[in-house]
């Protein structure tokens, strides 16, 4: 077995399931707003907590681009491989970075961000979890 759980999709990701490590499907699903994101930079997932902190409908944030949320994040779609290892850089020292985020109202706020990379239905992730 390799630690992993299939999890419901949210509201944001309706038609797909994921596999994610039953540590990350517990601590999201209990408290935390998360993020997936495919190596573009696309949100394929998120928890109900980021929609709230971010202020978004769960339409607004699927298949979009995390960096129309988070501008601040060096993610862009012609560079699949440096998102992926940018991801994995910062999630060994588990330290989380301050970016700015926008709102749907238009405010921004400074949110605290911590990635990580995951493997789901064959194919690597970076997950975002904020607070």
């Amino acid at each position: 077995m390799d630690g992993s759980v299939s999890v419901s999709p949210s509201k944001c990701n309706k038609n797909r399931q994921f596999k994610v490590t039953s540590a990350q499907t517990h601590h999201w699903q209990q408290h935390e707003a998360g993020l997936i994101i495919d190596i573009t930079g696309r949100i394929i997932e998120c928890s109900p907590a980021a929609t709230q902190l971010l202020g978004q409908q769960p339409d607004a944030l699927f298949g979009h681009d995390v960096t129309e949320i988070i501008p601040e994040l060096p993610f862009a779609q012609d560079t699949p491989i440096y998102n992926l290892a940018y991801a994995v850089f910062h999630s060994s020292d588990g330290q989380r970075m301050q970016h700015s985020a926008l709102l749907a109202n238009g405010n921004k706020i400074v949110i605290a961000i911590a990635l990580s990379s995951a493997v789901m239905n064959g194919r690597r992730h970076i997950t975002l979890n904020l607070t």
